[in-house]
């Protein structure tokens, strides 16, 4: 989970905003209007004991509020996908 926006850990989170930073780029350069996908979290469901899932959530959305911004430079929609349980641990509803 190299690029997980909601790790708890800051260096791996902020990789991760650079990293979609430089996809949403991308996709503009390609005139793309659209980016979706478990982008928010790591993929997978964590399996280590001292996962948090309040903080990672809390985690995902700063960072999302973050990558807004470029998306909103480049007039990209940005979709999240809600996956279920053994996908993921960050939002598994749509509600």
């Amino acid at each position: 989970m190299k690029y997980d926006v909601s790790s708890a850990d800051e260096q791996t989170r902020l990789g991760g905003i650079r990293y979609l930073t430089d996809t949403m780029e991308k996709v503009h350069l390609m005139e793309g209007k659209i980016i979706s996908g478990v982008s928010y979290a790591g993929w997978a469901t964590p399996q280590n004991l001292d996962y948090n899932k309040p903080t990672a959530f809390d985690n995902s959305v700063k960072s999302m509020k973050e990558l807004m911004k470029t998306a909103e430079k480049y007039g990209i929609i940005y979709g999240v996908e809600a996956v279920n349980r053994f996908e993921g641990a960050v939002i598994n509803t749509a509600k």
